[in-house]
């Protein structure tokens, strides 16, 4: 475990010796215990806020000190002024409860314990509805917009394994193999280790290995920053940094993944609010339509007891929709994999993915049409422009 930075954070604040070593010793028996490191880093981002906003001894604390601490979260800004959400107040809450009960159970201070008994506001987080969902095209418009093969290949993948950016970020050259029908790739998440397959958009990651820098090496990260960094100059304090050390790719930061899908979603023209976990959520509702409960669980990487599919079977539910069009007369033909199949309104036949026109000649997307009815009315104003051709065409017509 790394505690440069949360020294480094109480020499530059000022933090007193006993509250430095309060924090050093809880973040390592949260290590010790096996957390993850990313939870372990937000523990420490709550500490921090505790640290400043307190000038107590933290094995001192009162009723008073906690409900201080508890407004300070209630008026939390972030640094570019605006409120934190509700959300995260309320982790900051639950953050404080567990330091509280934590360090004075590891230090039999039975006055701290108590002090973790405090009630708040339970807090529900934004539900995604239907359309905030990224469709596969709308996905695809995105991926076209990337700069660079690595982009393009890194939201392909997100979308396609349904990944967290935890496990893209740990995913290393060793953890794709060759497969028949594209790649295997070996995921490590929060809830372990899991083999997706990486089939359809197989040809971004062939492109990106053959960019790689350092794809012979087993242990290089699969997506990477185009830089190269000193060890103690990426993620750590600049001033530390040394001229001389040794400098290699680093895994690339969420921060950059939002920013850079962000970025080609507003040039593709997506007006939705798009981050990386959005196409995580996308692909679930996608799936949820061809597999069972059990298979979208074990693809998603959610442990067997978690209700989380549910959440996208209810919001991709085609067979409603389904029944409902029947109702009318109206059969909706889907393919092995449960897309829609669309066809024709004058012939019936099967519509490809991307065609603007059947081969009877009608338009079958809502631009196609509108093209049309602009070209007809163009050929109107011709004609009136030249009654002769206008009276011969009419003729035809009758």
């Amino acid at each position: 475990m790394d505690t440069h930075n949360i020294v480094n954070f109480c020499i530059e604040n000022s933090i007193s010796e006993n509250n430095q070593n309060i924090v050093l010793e809880y973040l390592k028996g949260l290590n010790r215990s096996g957390l993850k490191e990313a939870t372990i880093r937000n523990n420490e981002h709550f500490l921090r806020f505790l640290l400043t906003h307190t000038k107590t001894d933290l094995d001192k604390f009162t009723r008073k000190d906690v409900n201080d601490i508890q407004d300070a979260i209630n008026d939390w800004t972030k640094k570019n002024g605006k409120p934190a959400s509700p959300t995260s107040k309320m982790q900051y809450k639950i953050t404080l409860q567990r330091f509280l009960k934590g360090y004075g159970a590891s230090t039999n201070n039975k006055e701290l314990i108590e002090l973790a008994k405090f009630g708040f506001a339970k807090v529900e987080g934004k539900k995604l509805e239907s359309e905030d969902i990224l469709s596969e095209e709308e996905v695809e418009k995105i991926i076209a917009c990337c700069i660079g093969i690595r982009d393009k290949a890194l939201v392909a993948i997100i979308y396609e394994l349904g990944a967290r950016v935890g496990e893209i970020q740990n995913c290393k050259i060793g953890d794709v193999k060759d497969h028949p029908y594209g790649f295997h790739i070996t995921l490590n998440g929060k809830t372990g280790r899991r083999q997706v397959l990486l089939h359809k958009y197989q040809v971004y990651l062939k492109q990106w290995l053959v960019a790689h820098p350092n794809v012979n090496d087993p242990k290089a990260p699969l997506f990477t920053t185009a830089r190269e960094y000193a060890d103690s100059s990426y993620g750590k304090n600049k001033k530390k940094q040394g001229k001389d050390e040794p400098r290699a790719h680093s895994p690339l930061r969420t921060i950059s993944m939002n920013l850079l899908l962000k970025k080609a979603a507003r040039k593709a023209g997506i007006k939705k609010n798009v981050y990386c976990h959005l196409l995580r959520h996308s692909q679930a509702t996608r799936l949820a339509n061809t597999m069972t409960e059990q298979q979208l669980k074990k693809q998603m990487g959610w442990a067997g007891s978690s209700n989380m599919a549910q959440t996208y079977v209810h919001l991709s539910n085609p067979e409603i929709d389904n029944a409902v069009l029947a109702s009318y007369g109206i059969r909706v033909v889907q393919d092995k994999e449960g897309n829609k199949v669309n066809r024709c309104a004058r012939c019936s036949m099967p519509i490809p993915s991307g065609m603007r026109y059947c081969d009877c000649g009608m338009p079958v997307t809502q631009e196609a049409a509108q093209d049309k009815e602009m070209l007809i009315a163009d050929v109107l104003t011709y004609l009136q422009q030249d009654p002769a051709l206008l009276a011969k065409v009419s003729s035809k017509i009758k």
